[in-house]
């Protein structure tokens, strides 16, 4: 379980977070959909339908997986999936709102993940959206590396 320290901290998502979970997705498409010429309607439709299809890949793949919302001073402001079974530790989406970014939230979840997973000797995995170039390049100064991936994603790991 990772500890923040106030004004952050970490609650379980609950059914009533899903208006927020769907913007938190939204906000991680923004830039894609700025480039596709439809309406807000069928914009809407598509993010909800990508949506709903990973928070149940999510669902059936990794039914132990902690799913949390990240607070600042009581306000939900992000995600934060992750999983962990005895040879490895997965981080499944970390997304924060737009005007949370960059003020080192992301690094203190990850920071003390990766602190849990040195201590108990476990590799950590994600996967990053190819065009998410900023993202990528945060994650490869926290060390870690390409290890394969999917069309649109790569696989990235990390190593104690």
């Amino acid at each position: 379980m990772i500890g923040l320290a106030a004004p952050l901290s970490l609650r379980a998502v609950t059914p009533k977070d899903e208006s927020l979970l769907l913007n938190l997705y939204a906000s991680t498409r923004a830039a894609e959909m700025a480039r596709v010429d439809w309406d807000d309607l069928r914009k809407a439709e598509f993010i909800s339908m990508q949506y709903h299809a990973q928070h149940t890949h999510y669902l059936q793949h990794y039914p132990d997986a902690s799913f949390q919302i990240i607070q600042h001073k009581q306000q939900a402001i992000g995600d934060w999936y992750t999983f962990q079974s005895s040879s490895l530790m997965r981080v499944l989406d970390i997304t924060i709102l737009p005007q949370f970014r960059g003020r080192g939230i992301g690094s203190k979840l990850l920071e003390l993940f990766l602190a849990q997973a040195k201590a108990s000797q476990r590799p950590v995995r994600l996967y990053v959206y190819k065009e998410n170039l900023r993202v990528s390049a945060w994650y490869k100064r926290l060390g870690f590396q390409a290890v394969g991936g999917l069309s649109m994603y790569t696989e990235m790991e990390w190593r104690p």
